[in-house]
């Protein structure tokens, strides 16, 4: 089981746990649409996550896509070059939130307001890297 990987759950998962992030993913539901919207080219999915704790999001591989080691040896591999043509080269990858972090918290609170601000797709594409 790889942790880098967007199938891994964490051993302790227990009806409590599954109802807060049940309605954790309501609650962050206009966020993680928002984010799907901007960010439609490079990640597959946006989902809320309870295997963060510190950082705000993660990246993380589909579940039979590349790791990010993977990426790195590719990278280095003569098949990337500058142009587009080799198909492998952009897996999709999976934008994991975490809902207790500040930063998400702030940016839900001005999606929820009903005008938008370029500041809040900045902090998406910066938390995104």
């Amino acid at each position: 089981m790889n942790v880098g990987k967007g199938d891994f759950k964490m051993p302790d998962d227990g009806e409590r746990e599954r109802k807060v992030l049940k309605y954790l993913g309501r609650h962050y539901q206009p966020y993680v649409d928002y984010a799907k919207k901007i960010l439609f080219e490079k990640v597959n999915n946006v989902v809320i996550s309870n295997r963060l704790t510190n950082e705000p999001c993660v990246v993380v591989a589909d579940t039979y896509g590349h790791s990010s080691f993977m990426d790195k040896i590719q990278k280095a591999q003569m098949f990337n070059s500058n142009n587009d043509d080799n198909p492998t080269s952009d897996f999709k990858k999976i934008l994991e939130i975490n809902p207790h972090h500040k930063v998400n918290q702030i940016i839900l609170d001005k999606i929820n307001v009903p005008i938008f601000s370029i500041r809040i797709i900045k902090l998406i594409l910066k938390s995104k890297n």
